[in-house]
């Protein structure tokens, strides 16, 4: 199973693929796989799978060799510590995607909250009128997007932000509504449209990527 997932996942080299020749290309490749784990792998099996990745740079470059920068002539990290930043920051990923998780409700309990179909939220998801993220299959849906004093129990302006924001992944859709921004006050996407506030919403989802 592991050697399955390691061939799914983190692309170690195989016949059929070629084999990283530098270092930066070893990382490179492992950055790559990063995203496509996340939320696809049982927390379980991330100390095994980071282990494999270890193991696959043997004939790469010396793991613990530090290079120099020629921009600032400063030591730069070896492979060992950047794969290792890169175990630890996905970790804290694991655990904030679980965070977040903990405080969504599945497609049924929205369905019951509307007194509509189970296929309502899924259908509302796909038009982009209600945030979710995929956790063992299952749609969750994220809390504070609801409100019931609203004509159609979310909160309003959620489906023009959604439109205006350009960020695609899912969990990086809910994260972008629940961080404090400085453009913002330091309030949160979602506070300031809880708070009415829709076109200063909208104008910052549109201005993600022209900062």
């Amino acid at each position: 199973m592991t050697d399955d997932l390691i061939s799914r996942f983190v692309m170690l080299p195989s016949p059929a693929r070629r084999r990283p020749r530098t270092k930066q290309e070893a990382v490179s490749q492992i950055m790559e796989s990063e995203q496509r784990v996340i939320g696809q792998l049982p927390r379980a099996q991330v100390d095994v799978l980071w282990d494999k990745v270890l193991g696959a740079r043997d004939g790469i470059d010396d793991a613990t060799a530090r290079t120099i920068s020629p921009v600032t002539g400063e030591a730069q990290p070896t492979a060992e510590e950047t794969v290792a930043a890169l175990k630890d920051n996905m970790l804290k990923e694991f655990a904030l995607r679980r965070r977040v998780i903990e405080a969504c409700l599945s497609a049924a309990d929205v369905a019951a909250m509307f007194g509509a179909s189970r296929q309502t939220p899924h259908d509302r998801f796909r038009a982009g009128t209600l945030l979710a993220i995929k956790d063992r299959g299952q749609l969750r849906f994220p809390l504070w997007q609801f409100d019931p004093q609203a004509a159609d129990g979310v909160v309003e302006g959620l489906d023009r932000v959604l439109a205006a924001l350009p960020i695609t992944q899912p969990l990086g859709r809910v994260l972008w509504f629940m961080t404090p921004k400085p453009q913002l006050q330091g309030r949160a996407p979602i506070q300031v449209l809880q708070d009415g506030d829709v076109d200063r919403v909208v104008a910052e989802a549109q201005a993600v990527y022209a900062k």
